[in-house]
């Protein structure tokens, strides 16, 4: 519990004060459709055990304190690479274009260019649309994926290239969702379009 106490401090939000996102944030990493790999991402996360170069700079002598995917974008300021600025700022402030394409691809219904700083960390970081304090599965799902690729684009000091990271996104969905009927309920009950177009239209609102 100290270390999800500490989560929250490192991503600059509140603690949930819902039982079920608590819930959710503490132990998503063994929902049983996640690949070995993306769980192993999710725990790390949630216990602050990513090896995050702010972190890393406390253990590896000269480990440089500073973002890898800025260095890689050739920004003329480069940030230190802590977990707030890795898995939001880097994407929501410096790199908007990819941040508002993937808006309006995925979320267009939620205009979510007009939400508050802190309702759009809640969507990125718990998985919560706008003044929601339920988790849905799928939209969870959709933004632990998404921080997940994040990550990888570290690993491999890689460049933010949007369409191959937007099909990245959706393959990794579209695998958990042919293997999780309990996914594919979920994915239902969101009015959005890109749920049934992840489907190829195979799949109706009210229909299996």
């Amino acid at each position: 519990m100290h270390s999800l106490n500490n989560f929250y401090r490192t991503i600059g939000l509140e603690k949930p004060e819902s039982p079920e996102v608590l819930k959710s944030m503490s132990t998503f990493w063994n929902v049983h459709f996640l690949s070995n790999r993306h769980r192993d991402f999710i725990y790390k996360f949630v216990n602050n055990k990513l090896s995050i170069n702010t972190r890393l700079s406390h253990f590896v002598e000269n480990q440089s304190r500073l973002c890898t995917l800025c260095s890689k974008s050739n920004l003329n300021e480069i940030e230190d690479e802590s977990m707030e600025h890795l898995f939001y700022n880097f994407f929501t402030t410096i790199t908007k274009n990819f941040r508002l394409d993937f808006y309006k691809k995925y979320l267009p219904e939620e205009n979510v260019t007009t939400w508050n700083m802190i309702e759009e960390k809640k969507m990125w970081f718990l998985g919560l649309t706008r003044n929601s304090e339920r988790n849905n599965l799928f939209m969870a799902t959709c933004f632990w994926v998404l921080k997940f690729l994040i990550w990888e684009c570290k690993l491999k000091k890689g460049y933010l290239n949007t369409n191959f990271w937007f099909t990245e996104f959706e393959n990794m969905l579209k695998g958990y969702l042919k293997v999780s009927k309990d996914l594919k309920i979920e994915m239902l009950k969101l009015n959005y379009n890109f749920c049934r177009t992840l489907t190829g239209g195979l799949i109706e609102r009210n229909g299996g």
